[in-house]
C-alpha cells in the first residue's frame, strides 16, 4: 500500500535576520547614483512640504539650497523650505502633541506615504522611493557624515509648533531627537524645515 503525498503550493514571505544589514545594502545600492541626484532627494522633500498641508498665504513659498565645501573646517550642505514642516504628533494625552513627529520617521522607514495608484509612471519605475518614508534621508550617507534636521510644523489651528531637532550620524542605528529647541534663524518666526548635512564630501557640481 502506498501513500500519496500532496505537495501544496505555499507562499513564503521573505525575511531577513538583521534588518539593519538590509538597510545598509539598500543604501549601498543608492550610493552608486550621481551625488547630484541624491541631493535632489532633499529638494524633492522640500517641494513635497508645500503639498502635504495648507501653506500660509501670508508669505511666498521658498526653497533654498546652500553648498559650502570651501571651508575644510565645516563643509556642509543645507536645504531650507518654509513649507508646512514635519507632520506633527497627534493624540489627546500625548505630551509631544503638535511637535514634529520625527519618532514616526525613524521607526517607519520604507512605509509608503502615497498610494500606488497615485504614483506617476516615472516614480513607479524608480521604485517609488520619493514616497517611501525616510528612504531619501539615507542619501546623506553618500553626501556627508552627519544629518541634522530642524522643523516647525503648521498646526490645524494655524499656529506654529516649537522647533524640534533630529540628528543622525552616518551608519548609526539610532537618531537623536530633541523637542522644543531653539529654532535656527531660518525658522525663527515661521514653519518649515532646515536640513543640514555636515562634513559634506566635495562631490556636488
Amino acid at each position: 500500500m502506498t501513500t500519496d503525498r500532496i505537495l501544496r503550493e505555499e507562499k513564503i514571505p521573505f525575511k531577513t535576520s538583521d534588518e539593519w544589514d538590509l538597510v545598509r545594502i539598500i543604501v549601498k545600492l543608492l550610493s552608486y547614483r550621481d551625488p547630484n541626484f541624491l541631493l535632489k532627494e532633499f529638494v524633492d522633500n522640500a517641494f513635497d512640504a508645500f503639498s502635504k498641508r495648507q501653506h500660509p498665504s501670508s508669505y511666498p513659498k521658498q526653497i533654498r539650497v546652500t553648498i559650502w565645501t570651501k571651508d575644510e573646517r565645516y563643509p556642509h550642505i543645507a536645504v531650507f523650505d518654509n513649507g508646512s514642516g514635519w507632520k506633527p504628533h497627534g493624540g489627546v494625552d500625548n505630551p509631544k502633541k503638535g511637535m514634529p513627529d520625527f519618532e514616526y520617521t525613524v521607526t517607519h522607514i520604507g512605509n509608503s506615504v502615497k498610494s500606488a495608484h497615485a504614483l506617476g509612471s516615472d516614480e513607479l519605475r524608480n521604485g517609488g522611493l520619493r514616497h517611501r518614508n525616510a528612504v531619501g534621508l539615507f542619501s546623506f550617507w553618500r553626501l556627508g557624515e552627519r544629518l541634522t534636521v530642524y522643523s516647525r510644523s503648521t498646526l490645524e489651528n494655524g499656529q506654529i509648533s516649537p522647533c524640534s531637532m533630529m540628528t543622525w550620524l552616518k551608519e548609526a542605528r539610532y537618531a537623536k531627537i530633541v523637542h522644543d529647541v531653539e529654532a535656527p534663524t531660518e525658522l525663527s518666526n515661521k514653519a518649515g524645515s532646515l536640513v543640514v548635512i555636515a562634513r559634506a564630501l566635495n562631490q556636488i557640481q
